[in-house]
């Protein structure tokens, strides 16, 4: 320290208690800045970082809708950030959606939101009135384009119209084993002497299965009926009272059967 210094340090005025704690205000301030301003540049640069994004959606629970389905209601958009997203929101998203009857939405630590859905149960589609889907609820849902990939995985119903007959159907439906409800390609209500709302069930492998809606239970045996009466794209009638399956001519039945006309939609 210069002599000069020394002086005017000596005879320097001493701070009064008001100024000193003005100054230790405007540090303590100060200080208080370079913080905020440390823990906000940290935000942004972490905002703007991979870190800050979502990097999977994993989607449990689903039998029919594919993952694309269950992203495209989702609608999220590209680089979201991973905490901005509600739970809650993507939840309620989803169920507002026809095909899903339930969701779950949750996040793990490594930034991957997992979305858990139940699908609602489709008996079939059908083209009374409009092109739609029913529900085993007893919905009626509109065909939307977005269904069409799932038009091979479901049935093809027509006939059973109406309040009764819709609900002996989802009754029927609902004893059927899920692998057993992927085999049958359509469902028929067709005419007979004894019958007249006899279900005419064509299957994925070419064979016909003639059943009442109170036996339907009975093709969670088909493998076996079929391995036992040896049959190929044949015509397979089962017995409401017995249960039993026997096989006849295809021709003999379609001489005794008609189509249900009388309160038919024109499909």
């Amino acid at each position: 320290m210069s002599e000069n210094q020394a002086v005017e340090r000596f005879f320097r005025k001493p701070l009064s208690p008001e100024q000193t704690a003005a100054r230790h205000k405007r540090r303590r301030l100060f200080l208080v800045f370079l913080f905020l301003l440390l823990v906000l540049t940290s935000g942004f640069l972490y905002l703007i970082s991979p870190l800050a994004r979502l990097k999977l959606v994993v989607v449990n629970g689903n039998q029919l809708l594919s993952r694309e389905y269950i992203l495209d209601v989702i609608d999220l958009k590209d680089k979201e950030i991973f905490f901005l997203l509600s739970q809650s929101g993507i939840a309620k998203k989803l169920e507002q959606d026809p095909l899903i009857a339930d969701a779950i939405v949750t996040k793990s630590s490594d930034n991957t939101l997992v979305v858990t859905i139940v699908e609602q149960d489709i008996i079939g589609y059908r083209n009374y009135e409009e092109f739609s889907f029913l529900l085993a609820n007893g919905e009626v849902i509109p065909f939307e384009e977005r269904f069409a990939s799932l038009l091979p995985y479901i049935p093809y119903i027509s006939g059973f119209v109406g309040e009764e007959l819709e609900g002996r159907l989802i009754r029927a439906f609902s004893v059927l084993d899920p692998q057993i409800r992927l085999l049958i390609a359509e469902v028929h209500q067709v005419q007979v002497s004894y019958d007249d709302k006899l279900a005419e069930i064509l299957m994925q492998d070419g064979n016909r299965i003639y059943s009442s809606l109170n036996s339907f239970a009975s093709l969670n045996y088909y493998f076996e009926i079929v391995n036992a009466l040896r049959v190929e794209n044949s015509c397979i009638t089962i017995d409401e009272i017995t249960g039993d399956a026997f096989s006849q001519s295809c021709d003999l039945l379609n001489q005794e059967q008609q189509v249900q006309e009388e309160g038919e939609p024109q499909e």
